[in-house]
């Protein structure tokens, strides 16, 4: 999808703004057409992303050639997902913790096993008496 030239009308706007630059109205539809002429192939999402960075780094209005430079950047940079990442080196439990642990799982088991036994020795119970009856 090409880039919107609604997009580029409010972000020249909001650059004017910042620098303190004031467009006429035939100034600004000058520079939609031409910024729109020399990023046209951007997606609205990149261009965005490129005119807040380079407005940030940036002494003064910039030129369409800082926005394509800038989403060049933006494109060799690797994305991110937006969630957490993971902890990049496992957590250290001391020995005492690691035997609690330990304990804890051996303890879940034994009564994972033993309901497990009930269970079977129910179904014997009623299976049984299913017959008989």
């Amino acid at each position: 999808m090409s880039l919107s030239p609604d997009l580029i009308y409010t972000k020249l706007n909001e650059l004017s703004i910042h620098f303190l630059i004031r467009l006429s109205i035939d100034e600004l539809e000058v520079l939609v057409k031409t910024w729109h002429e020399d990023l046209g192939d951007l997606n609205d999402q990149e261009f965005d992303e490129a005119v807040n960075a380079v407005r940030s780094q940036n002494e003064f209005f910039p030129k369409t050639v800082q926005i394509r430079k800038k989403v060049d950047e933006l494109r060799q940079q690797p994305r991110h997902s937006g969630h957490a990442e993971l902890p990049t080196r496992p957590c250290k439990k001391n020995d005492e913790q690691i035997e609690k642990n330990k304990r804890y799982v051996r303890d879940l088991l034994s009564k994972l096993k033993q309901d497990r036994d009930i269970k079977q020795h129910t179904e014997k119970l009623n299976s049984n008496y299913k017959k008989s009856a």
